[in-house]
């Protein structure tokens, strides 16, 4: 940065400051407080006990154990104190708004959040852009002052009323109240020239809740709420709504964004598929297959230890039809073959036929005739249209190398309603290890919404297994014109 647009920054950001006092903003604070950009680590702003993230005061905010819905009342909270790592907004969910120390500019987020029925927050980013939270489970038509809308702009007198229609969901995302929810945002903040004078608004470029995307590229001229009226800054604090009802959060965590072109390339990339490079071992035709049993079938490993935890999760009936792609020593076709009985059918597919003669020989050693061999490919399963109630990945999601059109074959292999259930490596900058940071392509984040935007849509709820680097996601196969564009058109 050179000292002359140093200079000018350092300018724009005392008038803006100013400008903040004036109108009376909450977060306004001089130019020395407002923080420099910094890497692109995440910060998690729910991970000390004093909340010192947070600009004081903090009124009831507490962080609490748990919190569940009230026994006797749903509309309220209830929480179980000592300490922990829920964000509470206390009893009566009427306190003042929480405001983050530290400025964000181009920031990605990820919040986990819990509303009783009937209650409303919201999370600002630079203060200023909301994206509501609030309890709509069920409506059939989602506005922007639902869960996951961005809030319309909106007048504080002669009464409070709403100025235009905001910009809604693409469709209604909400669970149930009292069940945690999840969202990934990624902002990019408003542009200004050398004199100060906005050259490009701020945007929404993605917004994912409950891994279904519900906003994407939307500009947004101006803030949002009633604060439309004031100044733009290109940095601002994360605001939690407080005072609007009861509501809990956890895993909030946000990292600054090096450069769009940097976070263009990325999503570019992830778009690709996994590298070839992945897979090639997979394609020896002498692959030694007891090494690998010895590798996924022993207790070291997470899945492993899990497995009946995980099975459970696929929900499998007697005389269901499951196929479990990407089968590998065929450590789940086997438990499958257990739960949907003679009557049943599993299909083991992989792309390593080792793989699938090994399975093949137990099947027959076993007697279990119910599981069949289907040798696939990276751009399809090869398996029959509408011939199976589920489908199954673990740890293979990230192996595909053409994840669209092995997304419409799984696709159009499930019968309508059907489920497909991944297990996959988490990734996560700054927490995952060296191995799943260097081998996994995307985040989960970025799974779901590729998963979703192929005409599936994810069934929230459930208790997780207790995986430490992999997450459990299961969708239901929707019929919809978009399922197959990934760009909605």
């Amino acid at each position: 940065m050179s000292n002359r647009i140093a200079t000018t920054l350092r300018r724009v950001w005392f008038l803006v400051a100013l400008a903040g006092l004036w109108a009376g903003l909450p977060w306004a604070v001089s130019a020395q407080e407002a923080p420099s950009p910094s890497g692109g680590d995440w910060i998690d702003l729910t991970d000390d006990a004093d909340l010192a993230a947070w600009k004081t005061p903090h009124g009831e905010w507490e962080r609490v154990a748990s919190v569940a819905l009230r026994p006797d009342n749903d509309r309220f909270l209830a929480a179980e104190s000592g300490g922990g790592p829920v964000l509470y907004n206390g009893a009566r969910g009427r306190t003042p708004n929480l405001n983050t120390r530290e400025w964000f500019g181009d920031v990605e987020l990820h919040a986990e959040f819990l509303v009783p029925r009937g209650s409303n927050s919201g999370i600002k980013f630079e203060g200023l852009y909301e994206i509501q939270i609030a309890d709509s489970h069920g409506k059939a038509t989602a506005t922007a002052s639902d869960c996951g809308g961005i809030y319309p702009r909106a007048e504080l007198l002669p009464k409070y009323h709403h100025i235009d229609e905001g910009y809604p969901p693409r469709q209604n995302a909400c669970a149930e109240p009292g069940q945690w929810q999840t969202l990934e945002a990624v902002f990019y903040a408003p542009r200004f020239d050398e004199t100060g004078k906005k050259t490009r608004s701020a945007r929404f470029e993605r917004v994912v809740l409950n891994g279904k995307v519900i906003h994407e590229g939307q500009e947004l001229p101006c803030p949002t709420g009633h604060a439309w009226h004031r100044a733009e800054v290109p940095e601002g604090p994360i605001l939690l709504q407080g005072d609007h009802g009861p509501v809990a959060f956890r895993q909030i965590r946000v990292r600054r964004i090096a450069g769009e072109q940097q976070i263009a390339a990325a999503h570019q990339e992830h778009g690709k598929g996994a590298d070839k490079s992945l897979n090639k071992s997979f394609e020896d035709p002498d692959l030694k297959v007891d090494d690998f049993v010895q590798r996924f079938e022993n207790e070291d490993r997470d899945i492993y230890r899990n497995r009946r935890a995980i099975l459970e999760r696929v929900d499998l009936k007697q005389g269901d039809s499951v196929a479990d792609i990407g089968a590998g020593t065929g450590l789940f076709t086997r438990l499958f073959a257990e739960k949907v009985g003679g009557q049943g059918t599993v299909y083991a597919v992989d792309i390593a036929k080792p793989f699938l003669d090994r399975i093949a020989a137990d099947a027959e050693v076993n007697g279990t005739s119910q599981i069949k061999t289907v040798l696939g490919g990276q751009d399809s399963t090869n398996l029959t249209p509408g011939s199976i109630d589920a489908a199954f990945l673990c740890d293979t999601y990230h192996h595909f190398e053409r994840p669209e059109p092995m997304l419409k074959s799984i696709h159009a292999a499930l019968r309508p309603g059907g489920r497909l259930v991944i297990v996959e490596f988490d990734r996560r900058e700054g927490v995952s290890t060296e191995f799943i940071l260097n081998h996994i392509r995307a985040s989960q984040a970025d799974f779901k919404a590729e998963i979703a935007a192929m005409g599936f849509e994810e069934i929230v709820g459930g208790d997780p297994p207790p995986l430490k680097e992999n997450f459990l996601a299961v969708f239901r196969k929707v019929e919809r014109p978009e399922a197959v564009d990934r760009e909605g058109r």
